[in-house]
């Protein structure tokens, strides 16, 4: 409240009522010289603060009079109130949001709020409560939803019932400090209606076997409790086409078995629609694990066409890391497991924040690009457009089958020390430097006669030619490191890898490579590039607004200061890659670029496949390499780095 009167008088009255005196309306509002009717108004107050509080209520009995029925607990909370500084006491502003959208989320037919209502609500002026209305409307207006105020009827929610329960979700999950979700969802429903709805989630979960994550069993019981408290005044509407494909979905059938079990403890029917509403939000939810390793007792077998989408993921990304992992059943299980629901998540625009995007783009940033791959996928098979939150998931997965995946590489010892020194070493370099498979040890002068040494790897304490990787006796830090990066070396850097693969060539043109380039910013560089890719008819002019559809959802910034945008493949004419290299590096996003790869690329059978995963191979190995992308740079000429691409 405002320091001032209003609040004196509300404390005046709780403390005549902590008194227990026989008070009637009349002889307290001569105690507090206001009239009977302003009084009755203050009463219905603060009865709402101490419901909303839970700290008793105030009740007027024929006979007995005006009285507070409260346990001891509850008054010495209330007496603790009446006494904060006497005057002083005043919510922050951030409280008095959480307040007033609190009373303003939970208001009813028969208990609608106004300016006037919620100013006494929270002790402030009606000029400083219109101030934070104003400021809840702005935070609704995310979710496309607005306040208007009715007359008669106090502050209205204005937009989709769907919307409305979304922002309900956000609300209660990101603002509501009370951690215990049955008391931050009072005041919606009572606590015993809370309570058996919870007990009907577990219980369904059980018969299930499978397990939501906590953040999602919370979000399944909010949105319960939504579905009983509202479905009779606000209906969830959904499309009959979208609740017949839903309906081939075992989420569905939990979500009607749940509704059952509330109808039996609530007798409250729920419509197909608010099954279908909920078992959109279990799909976008995630699993922990189900109970059980058989994946018969999933939460259901997933279709063929998932399988299928899974197991093309996985043997792209083998091709493009060099690396075979279409055994890995973890991976598999885990892609399937992430995927499923993020289809779900990306159709229904249901997103979950995945706030290690950054690190993951920062410590696994070939992986982070390699899985850029994957948004090519997904628009061939369901039509979605893939996060950066939800890549960096799967990069993820990705990284883990990689490190369970490491490749191993055998080492040639060459050493004339005794036999046993040399055990000993070996067994140091095989314990700090896991990928090294085995190690053979010879004399320096069995090397130096050998015609035919096989090993990439050869390692000695003195340096006998350029292949070998000289270590001390010691085998310090920098003799681990130098053979550290010798095994980096092999792996990463191979002079082929460096060059496109001819199958790719095709998909440059010299009309598509600009250098030196001057350019204002990102809009006006894509619009550029994808005016001529139409004029050059190998993408019609609705490639554009896709690319850009794309950009306004998640940066294509990759790192490196490069960029990789791309539009959708339904309205590529023939695959294409546009080149351009900038003179001074423009704003991306949070980055900044200097080399942008436009991205017209095509996955629709298996040659187009193979040629983009290919492409995205050589492209990533370039890009990683930094006299490479240096290289690039210095071209003054479109000829001659078209040249250079296609070497």
């Amino acid at each position: 409240m405002d320091k001032g009167k209003g609040y004196s008088i509300n404390c005046l009255i709780l403390k005549e009522l902590l008194n227990g005196d026989l008070n009637t309306l009349n002889s307290l509002s001569k105690i507090l010289g206001m009239s009977e009717k302003t009084l009755r108004t203050r009463l219905k107050k603060l009865n709402e603060f101490l419901g909303e509080n839970r700290l008793g209520y105030i009740e007027s009995k024929p006979g007995i009079g005006i009285t507070l029925t409260a346990d001891e607990e509850q008054r010495k909370k209330i007496l603790l109130f009446t006494e904060k500084s006497n005057n002083d006491y005043s919510l922050n502003y951030q409280e008095r949001f959480v307040k007033t959208m609190k009373l303003i989320l939970y208001s009813t037919k028969n208990n609608p709020k106004t300016t006037q209502s919620i100013a006494e609500s929270l002790y402030i002026s009606t000029p400083t409560a219109q101030k934070i209305i104003n400021e809840c409307n702005s935070w609704l207006s995310m979710f496309k939803l607005k306040l208007r105020t009715v007359r008669n009827k106090g502050i209205a929610v204005v937009g989709s019932e769907v919307a409305y329960r979304l922002a309900f979700k956000h609300f209660i999950t990101g603002f509501e400090k009370e951690t215990n979700i049955e008391l931050k969802l009072s005041g919606l429903l009572s606590d015993v209606y809370i309570t058996k709805i919870k007990a009907c989630i577990l219980e369904t979960e059980k018969e299930w076997n499978f397990k939501l994550a906590e953040d999602s069993f919370d979000e399944t019981l909010i949105y319960c409790c939504l579905a009983v408290a509202r479905n009779k005044e606000h209906p969830i509407y959904l499309e009959r086409s979208e609740l017949v494909n839903l309906q081939a979905y075992s989420e569905y059938s939990f979500a009607k078995v749940l509704f059952n079990k509330l109808y039996k403890l609530t007798n409250i029917t729920l419509s197909d629609e608010e099954v279908g509403f909920l078992s959109i939000q279990i799909l976008c939810s995630r699993l922990i694990q189900s109970y059980s390793d058989d994946t018969k007792l999933m939460l259901r077998e997933f279709d063929t066409k998932l399988n299928e989408f899974v197991g093309r993921i996985i043997k792209v990304v083998s091709e493009v890391v060099n690396v075979d992992l279409t055994n890995d059943e973890y991976l598999f299980k885990g892609l399937i497991n992430h995927i499923k629901p993020c289809i779900f998540r990306l159709r229904y625009g249901r997103g979950y924040p995945n706030s290690m995007t950054g690190y993951i783009k920062n410590e696994y940033l070939q992986t982070f690009r390699v899985s850029w791959l994957v948004s090519v996928l997904f628009e061939e098979y369901f039509n979605l457009k893939v996060t950066e939150d939800e890549l960096g998931y799967i990069a993820l997965y990705i990284q883990s089958a990689l490190e369970r995946n490491q490749r191993e590489i055998d080492m040639l010892y060459v050493s004339n020390g005794p036999m046993g020194f040399n055990q000993l070493m070996v067994e140091k370099i095989k314990r700090k430097l896991p990928n090294i498979k085995d190690i053979k040890i010879t004399s320096t002068h069995e090397y130096e006669n050998s015609q035919n040494i096989d090993y990439k790897l050869i390692v000695s304490t003195e340096k006998l030619d350029e292949k070998t990787v000289l270590i001390d006796e010691t085998l310090s830090n920098k003799a681990i490191n130098n053979i550290d990066k010798a095994i980096k070396n092999i792996f990463n850097q191979d002079a082929e890898k460096l060059k496109f693969d001819i199958i790719t060539h095709q998909l440059f043109d010299p009309d598509l490579i600009l250098v030196d380039l001057k350019i204002k910013n990102k809009e006006q560089l894509i619009e550029m590039m994808c005016h001529r890719l139409v004029l050059k008819g190998y993408v019609n002019a609705s490639f554009y607004k896709s690319v850009m559809d794309r950009e306004a959802i998640t940066p294509t910034s990759i790192g490196n200061m490069i960029a990789i945008p791309h539009g959708d493949q339904a309205y590529i004419n023939e695959a294409k890659v546009f080149v351009a290299i900038l003179k001074e590096p423009i704003k991306w996003d949070s980055d900044e670029v200097d080399i942008v790869c436009l991205l017209a690329v095509k996955m629709s059978n298996e040659l187009e496949i193979k040629k983009t995963q290919t492409f995205y191979k050589g492209f990533i190995n370039i890009m990683e390499n930094k006299d490479e992308v240096n290289k690039i740079k210095s071209f003054k000429s479109e000829i001659e780095l078209y040249k250079y691409l296609i070497r």
